[in-house]
């Protein structure tokens, strides 16, 4: 096992809103993908924190793995697209219910649920990216980002600027 999320409850239990089996295999899916995608930064550390040179053997072994951590995401991206009717998550099912608990209950909050996997924003400050406005982008999505609250949810990645 090359990464494990941290919880908030003991035990493999899928903790959903409504108990459908959809939304059951879509939490499943988030958080396989946000795993791989850990595990990809997690590879990758060593080169962004300096402690690898980059020019290493061992630096483009870990490219090498974080590329299949990064494959895997893709895979499962695909599987949960082409799931059998019984399992998959309906249009029907996401808009008319599911997506009431994502939502913003506030102006400026973080809904009180939802993917919220930081670990490609983290992977973009890593690696860099130039996209404009990309940034503001990210705060809105994530303001405790930003160097004014002190913190930065990207780990030792700097904060965006």
């Amino acid at each position: 096992m090359l990464a494990r999320l941290p919880g908030v409850f003991e035990g493999d239990e899928v903790r959903t809103y409504t108990g459908a089996s959809g939304e059951r295999e879509f939490f499943i899916f988030l958080k396989k993908a946000e795993a791989a995608e850990l595990a990809a930064n997690q590879v990758l550390a060593p080169l962004h924190d300096g402690s690898l040179a980059l020019r290493s053997r061992e630096a483009v072994d870990r490219i090498r793995l974080a590329t299949e951590m990064l494959a895997v995401v893709t895979r499962l991206n695909l599987d949960f697209a082409t799931r059998p009717a019984e399992t998959a998550l309906t249009t029907d099912h996401f808009m008319d219910v599911f997506r009431q608990f994502a939502v913003h209950w506030r102006a400026g909050d973080v809904p009180p649920s939802g993917a919220q996997d930081a670990e490609y924003l983290k992977r973009d400050l890593i690696l860099g990216i130039a996209f404009p406005d990309y940034t503001k982008a990210v705060l809105r999505q994530f303001p405790r980002c930003s160097r004014r609250s002190g913190r930065s949810s990207a780990g030792s990645s700097p904060s965006p600027r």
